[in-house]
């Protein structure tokens, strides 16, 4: 399944666009790096859009990353162009690039989510926040839109949480290229067994 129908949750609402800066924006706090988000997103600087996500779940994308780039290694290796393209399209990014870093892997995944319209005027105001709820160490803001921004504060700074649908999604994402690429390392010794001892090699 391509990653286009797997995208993450949060990408759908991470597409959507900031109005032009008025006097009523936050100038700190948890309102704004939600701003700060929202302008990312809208700019769609993944670099800056990272820089904003909790570190768990940048480690997510991090852990996703380090499993692509085993899958690369051991199907360039050992497979032909066409069961190459097969494999990644079983993981789900098939435009995964050659040398890339888990920032550059959360740029194509936005990239992935497609470019919307413009958004109207009256839509654009639906973007602005509305509320601020703030705790001792998480807080929710809320737009006119009723989009829901979840962040909560690490060493000092507020940083956007991606919620349990979003989190998911980028697990389960996770779970499939780690069962391709024990399945790979699996053919790969099963292979190299055959070949070390002229043997036959029969079943799953």
């Amino acid at each position: 399944m391509g990653w286009s129908r797997r995208i993450i949750g949060g990408m759908c609402m991470a597409m959507i666009w900031l109005s032009a800066v008025g006097c009523s924006e936050p100038t700190d706090g948890p309102g704004k790096i939600t701003v700060d988000y929202l302008r990312a997103l809208q700019q769609r600087s993944a670099q800056d859009v990272f820089t904003l996500l909790d570190p768990s779940d940048r480690k997510r994308v991090a852990e996703l990353h380090r499993n692509l780039v085993s899958i690369r290694k051991f199907a360039a290796a050992h497979y032909s162009k066409k069961e190459r393209q097969a494999i990644w399209r079983k993981v789900g990014v098939e435009d995964f690039k050659e040398g890339s870093d888990p920032q550059v892997l959360f740029g194509q995944l936005m990239a992935a989510a497609g470019t919307k319209k413009p958004l109207s005027t009256f839509q654009r105001w639906g973007t602005r926040i509305r509320s601020v709820e703030q705790a001792t160490t998480s807080a929710t803001v809320r737009t006119w839109g009723n989009d829901t921004i979840m962040l909560r504060e690490v060493a000092g700074d507020w940083v956007v949480r991606l919620d349990d649908v979003d989190r998911k999604r980028l697990d389960d994402l996770a779970v499939d290229a780690t069962r391709i690429l024990e399945q790979l390392k699996a053919t790969i010794r099963q292979l190299e067994n055959q070949h070390r001892y002229g043997g036959s090699t029969t079943g799953s």
